[in-house]
């Protein structure tokens, strides 16, 4: 079997989305009860702004999927890279 890390890094996401989907599997941790309790609404389908594909995020501000996210990154133009000084 492979390790939740394992899986975090394979995938690229947190470890409470990793828990989520393999809890929607069936799957759970040896030891751990039947049904993991996750945070209400941290891994949900939603569409990319940039390119419109579905992609699975992590959280409500996460609207860009990461295969966009790396393109921009390439390009130099990744909002997270630039900040606003008031």
């Amino acid at each position: 079997g492979l390790y939740i890390q394992d899986i975090m890094a394979e995938l690229g996401r947190s470890e409470s989305c990793v828990i989520r989907q393999l809890s929607r599997l069936g799957l759970r941790r040896k030891g751990q009860p039947k049904f993991i309790p996750v945070a209400q609404n941290v891994c949900r389908p939603r569409k990319c702004l940039s390119c419109g594909e579905t992609f699975l995020s992590e959280h409500s501000g996460n609207r860009i999927c990461q295969k966009c996210r790396n393109q921009q990154r390439r390009d130099g133009a990744l909002l997270d890279d630039f900040h606003v000084f008031l």
